[in-house]
């Protein structure tokens, strides 16, 4: 059954739990869910990329703890690797920032409309709009191959009828969970997730982009499961 891997759990400012980022291995490919800031140090001290011939980053938003580091691991890819990676996102402002950035010809850029399935070999990803920041694009994505159903959050501070009325179908979401919780909250307060999930499902449910130790426990006690770090 496909799972995902993370690199870092953790939210901006929760420094100590790494960007919030997950990976598949599927072979010969690497298929990376969110590029932060510390996100391409990690890849190159775990040897991540060192059996790979393919690279895929599939990008949900661009705050800098999702997207900080995307542009060492283009250049590394091109001019270490010598492979040209593929870049999954569903607007034209990642081309412009990365322009901005100096990459013009190191990486493929794919452009799919919202809510259009793309695959990567036998593994189909679909983009879904989500609330999130005001005036900014932000995606959640469902991931499914032949045995397994995901759905990963990115960062969103709520949960789509879509995917709510899916619970019986999705073995694992991925969702972006906080305790802060105030009026406005550009996250999913822990609160709020507990109204969402019904006590029945929430074995399914996994937290990430966690701002502090005291929701690890209250989402461990509330039925929740926590991502681990490999």
């Amino acid at each position: 059954m496909l799972k995902l891997n993370f690199l870092g759990r953790g939210s901006a400012f929760n420094i100590k739990e790494g960007n919030t980022s997950a990976y598949i291995k599927n072979g010969k490919d690497f298929i990376l869910l969110d590029c932060g800031e510390d996100i391409f140090e990690r890849i190159i001290n775990n040897n991540l990329l060192n059996d790979v011939s393919n690279v895929y980053a599939i990008i949900t938003h661009l705050n800098s703890d999702h997207v900080g580091s995307l542009s060492s691991l283009i250049y590394y890819c091109y001019y270490i690797k010598k492979i040209t990676p593929n870049i999954y996102f569903p607007g034209a402002e990642l081309q412009q920032l990365l322009n901005l950035m100096g990459h013009y010809k190191e990486f493929n850029l794919t452009l799919p409309e919202v809510a259009i399935n793309f695959n990567i070999n036998n593994i189909c990803f679909k983009f879904i709009q989500v609330t999130h920041i005001e005036k900014m694009n932000c995606y959640g994505i469902i991931i499914k191959d032949e045995d397994s159903l995901i759905y990963y959050s990115g960062d969103s501070n709520n949960i789509s009828k879509d995917i709510l009325n899916k619970l019986n179908e999705i073995d694992y979401i991925y969702q972006d969970t906080c305790l802060a919780d105030y009026r406005g909250n550009p996250h999913l307060a822990l609160r709020k997730l507990s109204e969402l999930i019904a006590k029945e499902w929430r074995s399914k449910v996994y937290c990430m982009h966690i701002d502090n130790d005291e929701l690890i426990t209250q989402a461990r006690e509330q039925g929740f499961n926590v991502v681990e770090i490999n």
